[in-house]
This record gives C-alpha cells, structure tokens and sequence, in this order.
C-alpha cells in the first residue's frame, strides 16, 4: 500500500473509530477497529496516541499488562499527560503493582492537582491497600468536597474516617449518601460503623476493595480530566 492510501485509510479508520464510540456498540468491535488503527498509522503520530489511550481505558481490567504499555506509550509522548499517568496507576494496581501504582497516581495529581477522582482513587488505595489511612483521608476529604453527590467517593470518604477513630462522622456521611440506597458493601460498611458508634463489638475494618480482587471498582475507571 502507498503511503497515500495508507493515509487514506488511516483517516478512514479513525473516522470511523470515532463515529462508533457515540454508539452503543459491543467494546470488542471499538478495540479491534483501534487495533487495526494502531498497526497502520505511523508510530507516536497523533493517530497512534489515539488509538493507544482509547485502548488503554477499554482493556485496562481484562488486559491491564497491555493497557500499561499503552499508557506508557502516552506519557512518553507527553510526560504532562495526566489521563496517561492515572490509567498507568489503574493498570499497575490491577496487576498489584501497588507502590507503581501510587507514583503513577501522584504523577496524575501534581499534573491536575484539582481531579476529584485522581484524588479518591489514590486516597481509597491508601487507606485499603496500603494500610496508610491517615495518609488517604486528606485525599478522599478532597475528593468528597469536589464531588459531594458521588456515593462511592462518599462511602470511601466514610470508610477512612472510620478507620482513623472519627466514626460518628463517617456514620452520619454514609447514612446521608445512602438515603436512595446502596450497595451490599456500602451497607455492610454502614452497619460496621452503628456497631462501632454503638460500641457493640465489631472486628477492625479494612474494606475489601476491587482494587485489590479479581474486579475493578466503577470509580477506579473514572480517571478523568479536571
């Protein structure tokens, strides 16, 4: 193919890559047309980054080793790109590459120091993972102010609270998130902290994360720009 039809098709491809990402369509069927996108366009061209960040969030849990490579790709392109750095953090947590993880997700902060889910994500990973609460509640308070409507950055918000001896305020912010429900473990996480508020005797807590499990959490997923 010459490199003008090669061009061509290029600009076909990401066209047509574009056009599928405002439907609903199988993910499969969005990653094999980047991938193929990814082979013709010229390497590090703006096409190819293209193609390797759109990668990087759609195979980030069932391929995080893939996805990483291409995060890797992007921040080499840009050393500033935040989406870049936050997705690498995603990646290596997957893979349980927790301190990686933590330098990329810092890198991702100092770049776009006001992303509330930047902020939640390394705060949640600080405080379930690492065992540093008290080094994750700044991070998560951060993360709930910018986002205050979000349960989840709520209920991680309530989890390093408690885990640090303030769990009458988690208590009393879970409770007002949860007022349209929530899930099992939201309310398990609720319950642990009655039982402790009450002083009913409870086993010390460290909330089983999909950080740390064979899935992700939905707000993991969500490294977006500030």
């Amino acid at each position: 193919m010459g490199k003008d039809a090669q061009d061509l098709e290029v600009k076909k491809l990401r066209h047509s890559a574009e056009c599928v990402m405002r439907q609903s369509v199988q993910p499969h069927d969005l990653i094999a047309m980047l991938r193929r996108l990814l082979k013709m366009a010229p390497p590090d061209s703006e096409d190819a980054l293209f193609a390797h960040r759109h990668l990087a969030e759609l195979t980030v849990e069932t391929e995080p080793w893939k996805a990483a490579l291409s995060a890797r790709r992007l921040i080499a392109a840009n050393p500033n790109d935040d989406q870049g750095w936050a997705l690498l953090a995603l990646a290596m947590s997957l893979m349980s590459h927790y301190r990686a993880a933590e330098r990329a997700y810092r890198k991702a902060i100092a770049i776009s120091p006001r992303n509330p889910w930047y902020a939640h994500n390394l705060g949640h990973l600080l405080d379930v993972v690492l065992d540093r609460p008290n080094e994750g509640l700044p991070l998560l308070a951060f993360a709930h102010r910018m986002e205050p409507q979000e349960t989840e950055i709520a209920s991680s918000y309530a989890h390093v609270l408690g885990r640090v001896g303030k769990t009458e305020d988690a208590r009393k912010l879970l409770r007002r998130a949860l007022r349209q429900g929530g899930t099992s473990e939201q309310r398990a996480l609720l319950t642990w902290l009655d039982e402790a508020c009450d002083g009913r005797p409870s086993k010390s807590r460290r909330r089983k994360t999909k950080t740390s499990t064979e899935n992700s959490s939905s707000s993991h997923r969500k490294n977006r720009r500030a």
